[in-house]
C-alpha cells in the first residue's frame, strides 16, 4: 500500500499540477499575514530586546498577560484565522485525490466550519503538548536535584519522550485531515485512531518515508536555488524556496490521503 500511495501521488502531481494551487494561494496569503503579525508585535518585540534582563528575571507569562493583552488577543485571532485558511487548503488537496482541484477547493471552502473546529482542536492539542513538555522538564530537573545524574535525564530520557510522543500523536491523528471531511471531529479522531490500531508501524514508517522524501525535495530545491542565485540573482532564490515547500507539502498531504484510501 505504501508503494501504491507514493505512485498515485506522483502520478497525480505530474498529470495535474493545479494540485499545487491551494498551497500556492496559502503561501501568498501567509506572506501578507506575516507582515501583519510583525506589525502587531512590534512593541512587544522591541520591549523584549531592550528589557531582556528584566524579562528574564520575571514571570514572563504574567508580564505578557498583564502588559500586552491586546497583542495576545490579536495574535490568537490571527492564528485561528491563519490555521483555518491553511486547513481549507489542506482539505482542498485531500479532496483533489478524487475530484478536480476546482471542485475540491469549492467543497473545502464550504467546510469552513470544520476547518475552524479542527483549528481550535489543533491549537488545544499544541497548548497541552507544550504544558506537558514543561511539566516533564520540571519533573526531570527535580529528579536530577535529588539524584545527581550529570544531566543524563535531560540528554537522553527527555528526547526519547519528546520524539516518541510526537511520533505517537502524529501517527495516530494525521489521518484526521482525511476522515473529518466525511464526519464530525470526534468521529474523525476515532476513525483515525482506529485506522492505525492494526497498522501502526506500517503507518509510522510510511510517515518517516514521506518525511525523507520531502527532505530530499527540500535539498534539491536548495541546490537549484543556489545555482540560480550564482547565475541570475538572489531574488529568484526566494521563489525557488517557496516552490519547493509547496511541492513537498502537497506531496506529503496527497500521499497521506492516498495511503488512507488504499485501505
Amino acid at each position: 500500500m505504501i508503494l501504491k500511495a507514493l505512485k498515485d501521488t506522483t502520478k497525480k502531481m505530474i498529470t495535474n499540477p493545479l494540485t499545487l494551487l491551494p498551497l500556492t494561494a496559502l503561501t501568498i496569503f501567509g506572506t501578507f499575514l506575516s507582515d501583519t503579525i510583525f506589525g502587531i508585535n512590534d512593541r512587544l518585540i522591541s520591549d523584549l530586546i531592550l528589557n531582556y534582563e528584566i524579562f528574564e528575571e520575571s514571570n514572563l507569562l504574567f508580564i505578557l498577560i498583564t502588559q500586552y493583552p491586546i497583542e495576545i488577543i490579536l495574535n490568537i485571532i490571527i492564528a485561528i484565522i491563519g490555521l483555518t485558511i491553511a486547513l481549507i487548503a489542506v482539505f482542498s488537496i485531500v479532496k483533489s485525490a478524487k475530484k478536480s482541484i476546482i471542485d475540491a477547493i469549492d467543497e473545502s471552502i464550504k467546510n469552513w466550519k470544520k476547518a475552524i473546529t479542527l483549528a481550535f482542536y489543533a491549537g488545544l492539542v499544541f497548548f497541552l503538548w507544550i504544558v506537558g513538555m514543561f511539566a516533564i522538564i520540571n519533573i526531570l530537573q527535580f529528579i536530577e536535584t535529588i539524584i545527581p545524574l550529570n544531566g543524563i535525564l535531560m540528554l537522553i530520557v527527555f528526547p526519547i519522550i519528546l520524539f516518541g510522543g510526537l511520533a505517537l500523536i502524529l501517527t495516530k491523528t494525521i489521518f484526521v485531515i482525511v476522515t473529518i471531511l466525511e464526519t464530525n471531529l470526534k468521529r474523525a479522531i476515532q476513525e483515525s485512531w482506529s485506522f492505525t490500531n492494526k497498522k501502526f508501524w506500517n503507518a509510522f514508517f510510511f510517515i518517516i518515508i514521506l518525511m525523507i522524501i520531502t527532505a530530499i525535495i527540500g535539498i534539491i530545491g536548495e541546490i537549484i536555488g543556489f545555482i540560480i542565485t550564482q547565475n541570475i540573482g538572489t531574488s529568484f532564490e526566494i521563489i525557488i524556496n517557496y516552490a519547493t515547500e509547496i511541492i513537498a507539502s502537497t506531496f506529503f498531504i496527497l500521499a497521506i490521503t492516498y495511503y488512507y484510501y488504499a485501505y
